[in-house]
């Protein structure tokens, strides 16, 4: 069993999932949980779309439908009708993401029971679902995998890792010179000077803000 605070995906490289066989869902299922492949016995829509919210801020990974905590498998109770329609299921997790996320869903059978494969990708944005919950992966005290609400900070701190947001490019209203340090505008002229850079070093207090 892989451990579960690792960030790797187990065994499969990120895209294998359109080409998963039998070999390797059976290494997904012999690994087990871990921060990046999540069981689930049974699921219903919001279920489903909290579960891919919350990997894909882990930084994507796997959900499998059909499966107990340890691995047992259960078969996935059929979604639409008599089967589950993969694409349909791709279609509402699409539209109950946000940003949307294209995950890719592929039913699988194994051990006489059906399973419902998710992948997630890895996101270029902090994912919530469309209910507004944002759900981030987190291994517990026993070292088993959980999906734990965002705190506000905890959802800046993951825009501000992905690069969706430059808090230094973030305009100040109402500030002023005068609201500067002078103290710390001396302070940076003496790191530009040191560093090699006269001209910025010298440059009035206007022209060095709009220079560095």
């Amino acid at each position: 069993r892989d451990n579960p605070s690792t960030g790797g995906f187990p065994h499969l490289p990120a895209g294998a999932l359109s080409h998963m066989n039998q070999t390797d869902l059976r290494s997904l299922l012999i690994a087990g949980e871990s921060r990046t492949v999540e069981f689930e016995k049974q699921v219903n829509d919001n279920e489903l779309v909290e579960a891919v919210a919350c990997l894909a801020n882990g930084g994507g990974g796997w959900l499998i439908v059909g499966v107990t905590d340890s691995g047992r498998v259960v078969g996935a109770e059929p979604r639409h009708g008599d089967r589950t329609d993969a694409d349909r299921v791709e279609a509402l997790i699409l539209s109950r993401t946000r940003p949307s996320v294209r995950v890719s869903a592929e039913v699988a059978a194994i051990n006489g029971g059906d399973l419902l494969i998710v992948e997630v990708p890895t996101p270029t944005s902090v994912v919530a679902t469309s209910g507004g919950k944002y759900l981030r992966r987190a291994i517990d005290a026993k070292g088993k995998p959980e999906c734990l609400p965002m705190e506000p900070h905890e959802v800046l701190a993951r825009v501000s890792s992905l690069g969706a947001q430059d808090f230094s490019k973030v305009p100040l209203r109402g500030v002023s010179l005068d609201d500067l340090s002078d103290a710390e505008l001396a302070r940076f002229r003496e790191l530009a000077a040191t560093g090699g850079d006269a001209v910025l070093a010298n440059l009035s207090d206007t022209d060095l803000l709009g220079g560095a």
